[in-house]
């Protein structure tokens, strides 16, 4: 292991040799001359790296933990209950999905009457069982770490008898950002065991991941890793957006679950196909274990069929700049998430620089990276309390309208360079360092797939702009393995659009790419949804 850590580390070195010297210019000039800088340009240098090999399923170190199992219709009625008088902007949209998974039931229970000689369908109960685990990985310094996860497998109870299908396929499930430890995709088995008060968890991206399990959708094995910095490391910084480093940490996180499910039903699912699928971060994380598994081929070894990635920010440099273009930040716990997650972890400015280098004294104050750094608070509960401090000092952070905005949320001069103001060589340094610390985790540069990506944004997110999707489509569109889905429902917001995700698109999205009639589809096509 200690050899491991060397030559990781050597690797980390080698391909992050320009990461010492984060100023544009040469020795010989003058560090106060004022001059007018590119943040796109001054980025268009920065490096790569490599977070190493996974581990495999022989030397991943892995711990099963608490498990819980519950019954299909239990838990539709759980989220019947606990959309009951909730969001009535979408309430017709989980009545329908609801209606929908309702329907399909009979006929499941028929197939595996069949199949397993029930007597009667009515001795046929589906289910899916859900495991916590840890297991072994890298951090971002090489250095091993155990990190957790939950792995969902199907389950059938015939008369008195549980069975363990055998899963037809892996999801590599990718979550969204969280802020609350209390969301981690580990906390899941805890969720089942809640009754109707942890209804609501149960609508989230790891409950809907979660139904891929079940026999009458995909009846994949679904594996859910948590972050760094939840569940088993919840004392940890998260790295967000540092995507070859989650990305490898996935990929263990995958191999770990595949041996706790062998462990559990006796299924060795080692050689099943693969498919990798998120929204939000977890739609850039889906893209980023794409690009890992290619780039390192390891295709084959994942038997990996291609990903599914709704509303990702696969550019966070671009995605920065739509940020200043606008001057409007509407998603407040975002913009302190990224320059935490990029001072915590990524070597272009960890060490060098702290995030009051970044981030104006107001938003400092505001408490928001002691809120992001407790792991007590929900991106909601963030936003709130950012927005609160605005309030009660002057609109310090947002505009007339309540808009946090983002000159108001960063410190003058980073407001100064990503605007293309002049400014001295020695003055834009931390933010020429921030702007390759973002470039670094472009997941549009540097790779041309080879396998299906599917891409479902919508035109309208004010969270994860459009210019991410436009930014993937341009890099991959000519390979032919791009397809992308424009969405152009009613309901544009970020958290809207991921609702109509997953309870409208994402089951087609993920049955495309697995049966492979993503090969008929345009190159982008536009859904209007509801």
């Amino acid at each position: 292991m200690k050899f491991r850590t060397l030559l990781f580390a050597a690797l980390v070195s080698v391909a992050l040799a320009s990461c010492s010297d984060d100023d544009p210019s040469s020795g010989d000039k003058d560090d106060n001359e004022e001059i007018t800088f590119d943040p796109k340009a001054d980025a268009a240098d920065a490096g790569d790296y490599d977070a190493g090999m996974p581990y495999t399923i022989d030397n991943v170190q892995v711990t099963a933990g608490e498990s819980e199992d519950i019954e299909l219709e239990e838990y539709l009625s759980r989220l019947v209950e606990a959309h009951t008088g909730g969001n009535a902007d979408d309430a017709d949209l989980w009545n329908q999905w609801l209606d929908d998974q309702l329907a399909s039931i009979p006929e499941a229970k028929e197939e595996a009457a069949d199949e397993y000689g029930a007597n009667t369908v009515e001795e046929v109960l589906l289910g899916i069982k859900a495991t916590r685990y840890t297991y072994t990985s890298v951090d971002a310094s090489g250095q091993r770490v155990w990190l957790s996860g939950v792995v969902v497998y199907p389950r059938l109870t015939i008369g008195l008898v549980d069975i363990y299908s055998m899963p037809k396929n892996i999801i590599i499930g990718c979550h969204v950002t969280i802020c609350s430890d209390k969301e981690a995709p580990s906390n899941f088995p805890a969720w089942l065991a809640d009754g109707i008060s942890g209804a609501k968890a149960l609508a989230t991206d790891v409950g809907m991941l979660a139904l891929h399990a079940h026999r009458n959708s995909t009846q994949s094995l679904v594996i859910i890793p948590d972050y760094e910095g939840y569940g088993e490391t919840v004392d940890r910084a998260h790295p967000y957006l540092y995507q070859s480093v989650t990305a490898r940490q996935v990929l263990d996180g995958i191999a770990a679950g595949i041996s706790v499910c062998k462990g559990a039903t006796g299924n060795d699912c080692s050689n099943l196909n693969s498919i990798s699928v998120g929204y939000s971060q977890g739609g850039s994380v889906s893209m980023a274990v794409h690009k890992y598994i290619e780039t390192h081929g390891l295709a084959d070894t994942y038997h990996y069929l291609g990903s599914v990635c709704g509303d990702g920010p696969y550019d966070p440099l671009t995605h920065m700049m739509k940020y200043v273009e606008e001057n409007k930040v509407n998603m407040p716990c975002v913009l302190p998430l990224i320059i935490k997650g990029m001072v915590d972890a990524n070597p272009y400015i960890k060490g060098k620089y702290t995030a009051d280098s970044f981030m104006s004294t107001d938003l400092v104050a505001s408490g928001a990276l002691d809120d992001i750094a407790s792991k007590a608070y929900t991106t909601d509960d963030i936003n709130d309390r950012i927005k609160a401090y605005s309030t009660a000092h002057d609109n310090c952070l947002t505009n007339a309208d309540g808009v946090c905005t983002f000159e108001k949320m960063v410190v003058p001069g980073l407001y100064k360079y990503f605007t293309g103001q002049s400014m001295t060589r020695s003055e834009a340094k931390p933010y020429v360092a921030l702007a390759k610390a973002l470039e670094l985790n472009n997941l549009t540069k540097d790779w041309t797939p080879t396998l299906p990506m599917i891409c479902f944004h919508s035109v309208g997110d004010e969270v994860v702009p459009f210019c991410n999707y436009e930014s993937a489509k341009s890099a991959f569109s000519g390979s032919g393995y791009f397809r992308g889905v424009r969405y152009t429902g009613m309901t544009q917001s970020h958290v809207g659009t991921g609702t109509t995700y997953y309870l409208l698109y994402e089951g087609g999205l993920v049955n495309a790419v697995l049966n492979g009639s993503w090969k008929n589809w345009a190159v982008e096509t536009n859904q209007g949804g509801i």
